[in-house]
């Protein structure tokens, strides 16, 4: 006889820890503030991800002295600046993407300490080079995005779709019915792919926020009674 048993029930999957890239220099340090805040997978998920978002926002916001450098350029010359502060607090403030505009400004202030000890990259002067007819020149723009989002409260600002900005006029028109139909609103943003777009627009949302007093008026009175005990 063969004996028969009920199949076992696949294991659900576990999150990834995410892998925090740390310059050597920095190894001592990171750990210290790994050891000191001591947060779980979610938090150190969280804080990575506004980290991210973070950088991803001060690079679009650079200075003119940094304007030759890419995004990936930028992001591992802060690691090697800072990378356990930024992490640091970004872990202080939970991860939380409203706070990105904190983290943002720090940013900025380590880079910019960093310039005073170090020349920037400077744009290299142009060769001569042979101007091709008007036709056969091949442009490469930076694409343009409509990030759609949807405010769920006057607090909060979810992306829902970040799509390519449509080229004809009536497919626009068509596009644009369409989301604030469902209630939803939409930035036009220039980035290079669609996830640096998408930070650039929670970075111009917060922005707008911060700046608006009847929305910041709002927001916070929101986040005061939804936080209420009784």
């Amino acid at each position: 006889m063969v004996a028969l048993s009920e199949p076992e029930a696949p294991m659900p999957t576990r999150p990834t820890t995410p892998v925090i890239n740390t310059p050597e220099h920095h190894l001592g340090a990171m750990s210290l503030v790994i050891l000191t805040r001591a947060p779980n997978d979610a938090n150190l998920r969280a804080a990575a991800h506004l980290v991210d978002s973070a950088a991803t926002a001060a690079w679009a916001l650079r200075p003119d002295d940094l304007s030759t450098l890419g995004r990936q350029h930028y992001r591992q010359l802060l690691d090697y600046a800072a990378a356990p502060q930024v992490l640091d607090l970004a872990l202080y403030l939970g991860g939380d993407t409203k706070q990105i505009r904190t983290l943002m400004d720090h940013i900025a202030r380590e880079i910019a300490e960093l310039l005073i000890h170090y020349t920037p990259p400077r744009r290299r002067r142009p060769e001569p080079r042979l101007t091709l007819p008007k036709e056969k020149t091949v442009a490469s723009p930076i694409p343009t995005w409509w990030v759609i989002y949807r405010e769920p409260n006057p607090a909060e600002m979810h992306v829902e779709a970040v799509e390519p900005a449509p080229t004809d006029a009536d497919a626009q028109d068509a596009r644009c019915a369409e989301f604030v139909a469902a209630g939803q609103h939409a930035y036009v943003i220039t980035a290079p792919d669609a996830d640096t777009a998408g930070d650039i627009a929670l970075r111009v949302w917060a922005e707008e926020l911060v700046a608006s007093p009847a929305r910041l008026a709002a927001a916070n009175a929101h986040n005061a009674a939804n936080h209420r005990t009784n």
